[in-house]
């Protein structure tokens, strides 16, 4: 393992860690979720609307690609700001695994 000292982190790079990260366990979900659909159970939801067979299907796959780029914009913007604090006071200390 390797440590690396650092006064910040790319906003780039906090944004693509934070995206994979949501990204993979939410869509995982919400294709179970449209299978579930399709089968008849109540999961997908759209415009107030249950969403039922191939189209809770398509639905939520959608949904697992738009929920974390969304997700990850939000805590994206939380996170980058305190980053920032952080780093004036502290530098960042990041352990990677080879």
């Amino acid at each position: 393992m390797k440590t690396i000292e650092s006064r910040g982190l790319s906003a780039g790079s906090l944004y693509k860690l934070l995206f994979i990260g949501l990204l993979i366990p939410l869509f995982i979900f919400s294709v179970a979720c449209g299978v579930a659909s399709f089968f008849g159970y109540s999961t997908v939801t759209f415009n107030d609307q249950q969403v039922f067979g191939l189209k809770g299907l398509i639905v939520g796959s959608i949904l697992g690609i738009v929920i974390p780029v969304i997700m990850a914009a939000i805590l994206w913007c939380l996170m980058a700001f305190g980053v920032w604090a952080w780093t004036r006071v502290r530098k960042i200390n990041l352990t990677i695994k080879e």
